[in-house]
Formats: structure tokens, C-alpha cells, sequence
């Protein structure tokens, strides 16, 4: 179904989006919570079998250092990085429609969001690979090609070519994420399907790119409060690659993972709050006449 324009609204603004969705996050906090460690829980229990297994360091960490993969059973590896893919998608698809339910005024329910967003998954991990194709594999090759010209240490042309690299990684990065910002909500709200929501995404955000961006870079500031809390109160994170006692395992494993679901929840409700702002400011949508794809 789509959503015709109706009339021209309030613009669409910054402060808004973080306001609504900080409400939102703290509103529905128990929601969140719960399926924040609901879905949570099995890839800890992966990650407590790895490590009774022998493995040094986690599992998580193999997205940022496949070296080494050969120091972890296979299966484990599979096992982890197949559920960790439905789950984290799981998670982002409920807690999109638990803040789309609290903002057209009724209650986030667990079971209804997770019903909600198991019938939408497929779309949102088929999002999920696109964005992570375009937002983070491409830029991840310059800057791995901007690593080889730095530690090559040649001439200064190399060096600065090494910079265009980073600075160019970093552009593509914030161009991509910026312009699907919002597919995600659209999936879900919308049911959309892939491509129509990632084109929907860029649609809706034309002319907005640049609050966006900050809306992203307060997202990040966010995130980087978020870890430096949890690193103080419950675990070292830094120091989870190097296992001392089973105890202090333990804490980074919750440490690391209360991080990476939160951060999730949080990215999530400020896109479907985005997603509705934009809906309100540019087509005179509000929640509530949104929310005709499903009733």
C-alpha cells in the first residue's frame, strides 16, 4: 500500500526525531528489555559454549578479525553467525514496530512485535545484506587498501593517497546509511519489499540528507555513552579478547552484548520515529493513518 501525499506539514526536524525517540526508548523500556534479552540470550549461550571449548576471545569479534576463525569449532562459527543474522534482524524488525505502535498511542506489546516482525523477516535480513553491502563492505575495502599504503610507509604520494582512501570510506559510509536510513521502517510499516523500501528510503530523504547526517552522528554519541556506562559498571570490554577468569568472561560477555542489542534498539527507534516525522513533515501522514497497512 502507499501512502499518498495529503498536504504539506511541519517541517521535519532534528530535535524532534531525537526527542520522540529517546521518549519512546525510555516509554517502552520493559518492552525493549525483554526482547532485547529474549533475543540475546541464545547467542550468549553459543558464545559461553565456545568458550568452555577452549576459544580465545568471542565470537562477535569475527566480524572485525576472521584470523581466527581456525581457533573455533566450524559448527560453532555457523551456528553463531546464522542466528546472530536472524536474531539482531529480528530484534530491529520488532522494536521498528513496538515504537510504531507507541507512537499512534497504544501499547508495545513482546508478542505482538515479535509476531510482527518474524512475518516481515525475510525482507528486513534481505535489507540488512543490502545496506551491509553498500554502507560497510564497499567502504571497508578502501579503507583495507588505505591500511596496505599506510603500513607500506613508502612516499608521501602513497600517504596521501592513503588518506583519500579513509576519507573516501568514510563518505561513502554516511552517504549509504543516510540515504537508507529509514528502509527499514518501511519494510515494516509499509510492507514494503526489499528494493521498494530501499528506494522508498531515498525517496522520503531527499532534501533532508543533511539532517540526517546529524541525526546519525548524535546516534553515534549516543553509542559511544552507551559503551563507556557499561564498560564502568559491568566489564572490561577491552579486555574480553584476553580471558583471565571465567567471572570476568562473563561480565564482557554481557557487557559486549548489552551494548551491541541496545545499540540496536536505540537505532531502530530513531528510524521509525524518523520514518513517521518525515511522513508528517513532507505527506501529511501521521501514525495513525500509517497504520492503515495493518488494520
Amino acid at each position: 500500500m502507499r501512502l499518498e501525499p495529503r498536504h504539506q506539514s511541519a517541517s521535519f526536524r532534528v530535535v524532534d526525531v531525537i526527542g520522540r525517540g529517546l521518549s519512546v526508548s525510555f516509554r517502552n523500556f520493559f518492552c525493549f528489555a525483554s526482547l532485547t534479552v529474549l533475543l540475546a540470550a541464545p547467542l550468549l549461550l553459543v558464545e559461553w559454549t565456545a568458550v568452555e571449548k577452549g576459544a580465545r576471545g568471542l565470537l562477535i569479534d569475527l566480524w572485525w578479525d576472521a584470523s581466527r576463525l581456525s581457533e573455533i569449532d566450524a559448527g560453532l562459527v555457523i551456528v553463531y553467525f546464522v542466528g546472530y543474522i536472524i536474531l539482531i534482524n529480528l530484534l530491529a524488525a520488532a522494536v521498528t514496530f513496538g515504537a510504531f505502535q507507541a507512537l499512534r498511542q497504544r501499547e508495545a506489546r513482546v508478542g505482538e512485535s515479535l509476531g510482527r516482525g518474524m512475518s516481515r523477516l525475510l525482507p528486513v535480513i534481505g535489507t540488512y545484506f543490502w545496506v551491509m553491502f553498500v554502507a560497510w563492505l564497499v567502504p571497508s575495502l578502501f579503507f583495507m587498501a588505505a591500511d596496505a599504503l599506510a603500513d607500506a610507509r613508502g612516499s608521501a604520494g602513497a600517504a596521501l593517497l592513503a588518506v583519500i582512501f579513509w576519507i573516501t570510506a568514510v563518505v561513502i559510509f554516511f552517504v549509504f546509511v543516510i540515504r537508507y536510513f529509514v528502509a527499514l521502517p518501511a519494510v515494516i510499516i509499509e510492507g514494503k519489499s526489499v528494493f521498494e523500501a530501499l528506494s522508498r528510503s531515498v525517496e522520503i530523504t531527499r532534501g533532508c540528507r543533511g539532517k540526517f547526517f546529524v541525526i546519525t552522528i548524535i546516534y553515534f554519541v549516543f553509542y559511544i555513552v552507551l559503551l563507556l556506562i557499561i564498560e564502568s559498571t559491568v566489564g572490561a570490554v577491552g579486555a574480553v579478547t584476553y580471558y583471565g577468569s571465567l567471572e570476568d568472561t562473563g561480565a564482557a560477555l554481557v557487557s559486549i552484548y548489552a551494548i551491541e542489542m541496545l545499540a540496536q534498539v536505540l537505532a531502530s527507534v530513531f528510524a521509525c520515529v524518523a520514518y513517521c516525522e518525515l511522513l508528517r513533515a513532507e505527506e501529511g501522514v501521521d501514525a495513525r493513518r500509517t497504520a492503515a497497512v495493518f488494520d
